[in-house]
This record gives structure tokens, sequence and C-alpha cells, in this order.
């Protein structure tokens, strides 16, 4: 079922860029590995973004979105705002304000437990982060290769994320 949904979602994209004239939109998926510091883990970690650029300006601006999932012990939703800045054509920072949601799992069945353990142990929380990141964009046929970096800082807490991401302008 996610499989036929992702090959869906990537036909349409690709029928809307045949059809569509230039426009300022981009969108992306990526993948990579999170390094999170607080437990000295890697982790796999699948994202998508989205980008409106204002053409006219120099540098080159943009405003979008950000998001990623990450699977380890538990599963980590991370999403932002974005302003993104070219100073380059192929050059794309970013700078995103956001949340992390952490799903900590369902709490065993256990009388012992008081409400407070496992609020603190099995329940889920928000947690403002910031991130920021840069991405360097190869043009392929009618779509961007892009090797990227981006960092999230949440408290005392920092995470790297590495990978590879595809963008396609429509």
């Amino acid at each position: 079922m996610k499989k036929s949904s992702i090959i869906i979602f990537l036909m349409l994209i690709l029928s809307i860029n045949m059809f569509a004239q230039r426009t300022n939109h981009q969108v992306g998926m990526m993948v990579g590995a999170k390094f999170i510091k607080k437990n000295d883990a890697i982790a796999p970690s699948f994202g998508v973004n989205y980008e409106y650029k204002f053409a006219k300006t120099k540098p080159v601006l943009g405003v979008g979105m950000i998001a990623d999932l990450t699977i380890h012990d538990n599963m980590e939703l991370t999403g932002g705002l974005a302003m993104f800045v070219h100073p380059t054509s192929n050059l794309r920072l970013f700078l995103a304000p956001g949340i992390l949601y952490v799903n900590y799992g369902l709490a065993p069945d256990d009388p012992n437990l008081t409400y407070l353990q496992v609020k603190n142990d099995y329940g889920s929380q928000i947690r403002i982060n910031m991130m920021a990141g840069a991405e360097y964009q190869f043009k392929l046929n009618s779509f961007y290769l892009s090797p990227f970096l981006k960092f999230e800082l949440i408290e005392n807490n920092y995470r790297a994320f590495l990978g590879i991401g595809a963008t396609y302008k429509i």
C-alpha cells in the first residue's frame, strides 16, 4: 500500500511537469541517515520539501516547508516552515523553525506503572526545534539530484542529517 502510494505520487509529479509551463515551484524527496547525539545513534531518515521561489530577488529567495521521518527506537517526525536562499544557481541554503514529534510507543499493561511513568516513558512529545541546512543541486534531465546536510537543534540536543535528495521543478 505504501509503495503504491509513493509510485502514484511520483507519476503525478512527472505528469504535471510534462504539461506545466515553467514556474517557480519545487518539490523534493530526500533519503539519508540522521545522527542523534542524545542516543549516539544513527537512524534512517526520509523526507520531503516544497519551495516557492521569488525569482526577481537577488539573491533568489524562497519560502516553503521541509519535513522528515526518522525511525529508530521510536518514530520521530520533524517539520517546519522554511526560508530558502540561493546564493548561486545550484546552491540552496535554508533555515526552518519547526517542531519535533516523538512517539514513544504503547505502554505495557502493568498495573504497577503510575500515570506519570506511563506519560514520561511511553507518551508522545512535541518539542520546538530549529533546522538549518545546505544542498547543492546537479541538473539531470528534468530533475535535480542534490547531496544535502541538515542540522537540527532541539533544546540542548543536536542532530545531523546527511543524505541525497531529488528535486523536481513544476
